[in-house]
């Protein structure tokens, strides 16, 4: 773990609200961006009460001597996405219930499904081309492409040269194309 975040964590548990304060500052722009993307179909309300429950977990967990493995940015980052993922499940199964504007839903019903089924589809295959990407390949392409990370930043986690990332993420997504061309999610 880097120094700095080291630091980080024992103001968090020594002085909390002022670790906390610390933490929002460092790490407040890549918590919205994390829960803007997850619930981009969503209202900024939504988004807000996701990063406010993203910090609250990061304060109960890291207040009380919880552990960091490797990397906080890391869990920071994993926080933000699974709050928002519980938001998104919340939201959707109360959308389900909800029978305002039923006619105007009916309609091309059968486009929508067949639209959602292909995302997920391919989302599936852009999730399993990503697992079986080698470290620290794999870790480079998430960071940029799921968490919008710099360069630098991503230099700075992994520990290598800029143009060596610059490298992987280009070979990664080369890879990437030719197994979606392969698989037939994209056309040449």
């Amino acid at each position: 773990m880097e120094e700095r975040d080291k630091q980080l964590l024992k103001m968090i548990r020594k002085q909390p609200e002022e670790g906390m304060s610390l933490l929002i500052d460092e790490y407040g722009g890549a918590i919205k961006a994390i829960c803007s993307n997850v619930l981009r179909n969503y209202d900024s309300g939504i988004v807000q009460d996701a990063m406010q429950e993203t910090v609250i977990r990061l304060w109960q967990k890291l207040s009380q001597r919880f552990q960091v493995k490797k990397n906080l940015r890391a869990y920071i980052y994993q926080t933000a996405r699974n709050c928002a993922l519980d938001y998104l499940r919340k939201y959707q199964r109360h959308s389900e219930t909800d029978f305002e504007g039923v006619e105007d839903m009916m309609q091309d019903v059968s486009t929508d499904v067949e639209r959602e089924f292909s995302r997920k589809h391919n989302e599936r295959i852009v999730h399993e081309v990503i697992k079986e990407m080698e470290e620290p390949d794999r870790t480079i392409f998430i960071l940029r492409f799921f968490y919008y990370e710099t360069v630098k930043v991503i230099v700075e986690t992994v520990h290598l040269k800029e143009d060596n990332v610059e490298s992987r993420i280009r070979r990664g997504k080369k890879k990437l194309k030719a197994e979606l061309l392969r698989r037939g999610v994209l056309n040449e």
